[in-house]
């Protein structure tokens, strides 16, 4: 019994220092768990900042995106507009060249206007009936008819001739 008593003894001396180092430990396990919880909240606002941080990635990568495809039409639209831009340039040149041309062809119809009309101021006016009259024969009077009408034809026509390229 002896043996018994003492191991009592142990067994509560063991017991009761147990007991008083409980508290330490309780008291140690509750900082252990409060750090963990600290680390845990630290841990989901990092997740937290992740996401948003994901979020605004996927938002700029988005923008980014959008602005590329503008500037892809932009430049489209660019190369469109120069294109045009040729084109017409190539027209205007060819619009100078023809006003060129029908500015020397209206030069030279006035030209020859200005010496028709020089003429007719020099050698005074002549009536038609005057020529006509002129005739001595038939066939002399039929010639001088169709040269005379053939040259007021050839007047009123160079007339218009210049008229319209003065107009285009």
């Amino acid at each position: 019994m002896k043996k018994i008593r003492v191991a009592l003894s142990l067994l509560l001396a063991v017991l009761m220092l147990t007991v008083a180092m409980w508290p330490t430990w309780a008291a140690e396990l509750d900082d252990k768990q409060s750090q963990l919880d600290q680390l845990n909240q630290q841990i989901e606002q990092e997740k937290a900042r992740l996401t948003q941080k994901v979020n605004q990635g996927q938002l700029v990568t988005q923008q980014l995106y959008q602005l590329d495809k503008s500037i892809v039409q932009t430049q489209d639209a660019l190369n469109d507009l120069n294109g045009n831009i040729t084109l017409l340039q190539t027209r205007i040149n060819g619009a100078q060249q023809d006003l060129q041309k029908t500015q020397a062809n209206l030069d030279d119809r006035t030209r020859i206007l200005g010496d028709r009309l020089k003429n007719i101021y020099i050698e005074g006016n002549v009536s038609y009936l005057d020529v006509l009259f002129q005739a001595t024969s038939l066939s002399d009077f039929l010639t001088r008819f169709d040269l005379m009408q053939r040259i007021a034809e050839q007047d009123i026509s160079l007339m218009k001739q210049i008229s319209s390229m003065r107009d285009k």
